[in-house]
């Protein structure tokens, strides 16, 4: 499983998927928001090195049965089989880096079309749940992490989010996703692929911190804009992208969070999540 998505590989790849970041083994229990069976031609061809930053871009055609995504010289064509179905078709070199960007690329594309999003949010795991810290690069997403005490890392940069169900949700799950930094300083890591998202917070610099709060549902669509990827390029794709995320700011609390380094965040992040919030 990758991004909260199962993916069947051909058998003779399978060796190489035990080493993708975020990527699980499949397991009965698992749950899973869609699967997509990969169809793949191997090529003699090497990918180029991988730079940082680069992006992916996606489309579907209407009424998004067939789409297509690219990156980091793959061209990979998506097709829609169901509502929790697709295959995907590419051609890429035998290795593992390969696979990472194969399923880096496809893993947007297919959230997009089951209704999600992806957040450029670091987060942890508080309580079995996922509360995601976004902002603009040094808005201090990571030192918020470190800030809850207790809490393992999730993400440190990137984090899917779509509609589903888990126990004690909100509707809505969170699954982690490779890209940006890596965990060498990360500290303990979640051991879990999919889990209920409980709040998405806009992380600050105050003094007088912790400082933390609802914000208005206008506020909230503004704030997870401003921290979602988006691949598709079309002035209907982003309003599709729009509509995803009121839907996201209706379901899941989104606030404001101020702090100041030494600040212990968790006490005030449990009673936002229980509805008891700070001013």
């Amino acid at each position: 499983m990758f991004a909260g998505l199962h993916f069947h590989l051909p058998a003779r790849l399978l060796g190489g998927v035990e080493l993708l970041p975020y990527a699980w083994p499949l397991r009965p229990d698992t749950p899973a928001l869609a699967s997509a069976e990969c169809v793949l031609e191997a090529s003699a061809d090497r990918l180029l090195p991988r730079r940082s930053g680069q992006p992916i871009e996606w489309s579907w055609q209407q009424p998004g049965q067939r789409g297509q995504s690219r990156t980091h010289d793959l061209r990979i064509a998506l097709e829609r089989l169901g509502p929790r179905q697709f295959r995907v078709h590419a051609r890429v070199p035998p290795d593992v880096g390969a696979l990472t960007s194969l399923l880096s690329a496809v893993a947007p594309p297919l959230l997009h079309a089951l209704g999600g999003t992806v957040l450029h949010a670091a987060s942890v795991e508080l309580g079995g749940r996922a509360v995601a810290f976004v902002g603009p690069s040094g808005a201090g997403k990571s030192t918020a992490c470190r800030h809850v005490a207790g809490a393992a890392s999730f993400t440190l940069d990137r984090l899917a989010v779509a509609p589903g169900h888990a126990p004690g949700g909100t509707g809505w799950v969170a699954c982690p996703l490779p890209g940006g930094k890596g965990w060498e300083e990360a500290g303990e890591r979640s051991r879990h692929s999919l889990i209920p998202l409980a709040a998405v917070l806009r992380v600050m610099h105050s003094e007088s911190g912790p400082q933390l709060g609802p914000c208005p549902r206008h506020r909230g669509v503004a704030i997870l804009r401003q921290a979602a990827f988006h691949g598709a390029r079309s002035p209907a794709a982003e309003l599709e992208l729009l509509e995803t995320l009121e839907g996201l700011a209706a379901r899941v609390p989104v606030g404001t969070l101020g702090f100041a380094l030494g600040d212990e965040l968790r006490p005030a992040i449990e009673r936002f999540i229980e509805g008891r919030t700070e001013s």
